[in-house]
């Protein structure tokens, strides 16, 4: 995810959001590990029903609050095929 991030992170049409429910600390440790830069927010409340779900890691691509794709589990971000339906999407 951070190739991703580093390839996308000053396109005017993207943003990125880690966000989690978690223990801060369990969440700093996490990026540190993985040697991640990405920003990282605390979420307080309740999901939205369209983005609720118990999977670690759940990863959503959104535009104007639509979900456009939804990833449980792990995934490699580096794929071309994933480039390929970001880069459609940006392009619209």
């Amino acid at each position: 995810i951070q190739a991703l991030y580093e390839r996308y992170k000053d396109h005017p049409k993207m943003a990125f959001y880690v966000v989690s429910d978690e223990n801060p600390t369990t969440v700093q440790n996490f990026l540190q590990k993985k040697n991640y830069a990405l920003p990282f927010y605390m979420f307080s409340g309740a999901y939205p029903a369209a983005l609720d779900g118990n999977a670690i890691p759940r990863t959503y691509m959104l535009r104007h609050g639509q979900v456009l794709a939804e990833q449980v589990g792990a995934i490699n971000w580096n794929d071309p095929q994933v480039f390929d339906f970001i880069e459609k999407q940006l392009a619209m």
